[in-house]
């Protein structure tokens, strides 16, 4: 299981007791990237239009580019969402923050 460790101290019930879990996807993705724009100083800016302007750092050195790698096996209709190579790709969008530079 990939993830990142998380701290429960409010047990909700037998199925969710509390104590450390690993938390993926969307649910650990969504703070770290908010937290990120915290620390550019455009936390009050934060729209539409303001995330629209990272695309306009694609070709800087503010993003770390993935130029190969894969999800796993996909059927070949859904190649672009699995595989990730050079430019925008459908795993990685423009690669993965280097810094706060992007936000």
């Amino acid at each position: 299981m990939t993830g990142v460790a998380v701290y429960d101290s409010v047990p909700l019930g037998k199925n969710r007791p509390g104590g450390w879990l690993v938390i993926g996807g969307t649910s650990a993705s969504t703070p770290i990237v908010a937290g990120i724009y915290g620390l550019a100083g455009n936390a009050k800016t934060l729209s539409s239009t303001f995330a629209r302007s990272i695309y306009g750092v694609a070709g800087s050195r503010a993003l770390n580019h993935i130029r190969a790698g894969s999800n796993g096996s996909c059927p070949r209709v859904y190649d672009y969402i699995c595989n990730a190579g050079p430019g925008y790709n459908g795993p990685t969008g423009w690669g993965t923050p280097n810094g706060i530079a992007a936000f």
